[in-house]
């Protein structure tokens, strides 16, 4: 749910869809829309489908003649995941290229490098971070379109309330300090009681965490873990066998559900997740007209805009809206006239969800759109790994279709 060429930030991707050459400013006749993702490494392949994803849509709303006649030009420039080179792509955009708004970046770290910058230059930024600090507190010119990682505790600990429970244990990386802060106030709101909260050094090895897990009391109800490293295998099966409380993950990796042979089907684990991952899962009732849009274009383009991308898609689709209200010509004046009309957009209804912006509110998502599932269980598997040949999500691959 939270996890998403271009080139060295001294290059520029640029495609152009009017004609092969590049102006130094848009002067009117097409808009410029800047993106920055990370490149390489373990996030190549999240940065590709971004990429991807932008550039299909890219063509697809020039082929119907851009917007207010105006064709439309992508800027995508590399951040490498370095904070450093994030902010010098932001202001390349932004200076160079003079983009009306940027989409991206989907790191926490590479967003928060660019606040700075774009808030400066009074530029629109649409995040695909779902980290508390993109938008709280809020930051004038700076949205995002993943939920945002509270709402990931606000889910499980509604569930843990409604199935009757009323102790719990956390445990997640020294590092992360806003979570058992966050959690023990929702919890206490909740008459949840909060008997245990493990804390531990990052990347500690699964066994060594789970050794941990060991010291909570035996009557604890629910274990809520804030890791986003952990992995489900057969190394929790002791644990598991002898504990009877339930296990929340609250930022599974998809991994989670691609490990073949080893992946074991437990009643008591459970992870909160986007509820657009799975088509079995009830869009509100706004949404159906957007997911037509979705199986569209999953007709003519295939996968390359898979559901795990719907928060790329609706930053896009923002940007997109915000530029047919607009009637100015000037740069400086359409980037406000984005940032006014994203803001004031209280039921925009996407992919990822129905968002209700408000200067108050700049991601605008509630815990509707996640939802808790059980592993195995209830064939819990995102519809973009069905079929595939190493996924374990039900216990015949019938039912994962």
């Amino acid at each position: 749910m939270r996890k998403f060429i271009c080139v060295n930030v001294a290059m520029t991707l640029t495609f152009v869809f009017l004609s092969g050459l590049v102006s130094p400013a848009w002067g009117g006749k097409k808009y410029r829309i800047g993106a920055i993702f990370p490149v390489g490494g373990a996030l190549s392949s999240i940065s590709s489908r971004q990429r991807d994803t932008l550039t299909m849509l890219t063509e697809m709303t020039n082929a119907k003649g851009g917007v207010r006649g105006r064709k439309l030009e992508l800027v995508i420039l590399d951040s490498k995941a370095n904070p450093s080179m994030a902010r010098a792509a932001a202001t390349k955009l932004i200076e160079e290229h003079d983009v009306v708004a940027i989409i991206g970046p989907c790191l926490a770290s590479t967003t928060l490098a660019t606040e700075p910058v774009v808030t400066e230059r009074k530029v629109p930024l649409i995040s695909m971070s779902s980290h508390i600090k993109i938008t709280q507190p809020v930051k004038p010119w700076v949205f995002q379109t993943a939920p945002r990682e509270t709402l990931w505790i606000d889910k499980a600990l509604e569930d843990i309330k409604q199935k009757g429970f009323s102790r719990i244990s956390l445990a997640g990386p020294e590092n992360l300090e806003m979570f058992p802060v966050y959690t023990n106030n929702v919890a206490k709101a909740l008459h949840l009681k909060v008997v245990g909260n493990l804390r531990y050094q990052p990347r500690l090895a699964l066994p060594e965490i789970i050794n941990k897990f060991w010291e909570f009391k035996p009557d604890v109800e629910a274990f809520v873990s804030y890791d986003p490293s952990i992995r489900v295998d057969r190394t929790w099966r002791e644990f598991l066998r002898r504990r009877k409380g339930l296990l929340y993950l609250l930022f599974p990796g998809v991994e989670i559900f691609n490990r073949s042979p080893s992946f074991p089907k437990y009643q008591n684990i459970r992870l909160v997740l986007p509820a657009f991952l799975f088509s079995r899962f009830a869009m509100e009732e706004e949404q159906k007209d957007k997911l037509k849009d979705f199986l569209e274009i999953k007709r003519k383009y295939g996968d390359t805009l898979r559901k795990i991308d719907f928060p790329v898609y609706d930053a896009f689709m923002l940007v997109i809206s915000a530029l047919r209200k607009s009637n100015e010509t000037k740069t400086k004046k359409v980037r406000k006239d984005i940032r006014n009309f994203v803001e004031s957009q209280g039921k925009f209804v996407g992919l990822t969800g129905v968002f209700s912006f408000s200067p108050e509110d700049h991601n605008g998502l509630s815990v509707k759109v996640l939802r808790v599932v059980k592993v195995n269980m209830d064939n819990g598997c995102p519809d973009d790994l069905h079929h595939c040949p190493n996924c374990e999500c039900a216990d015949s691959a019938e039912d994962c279709r």
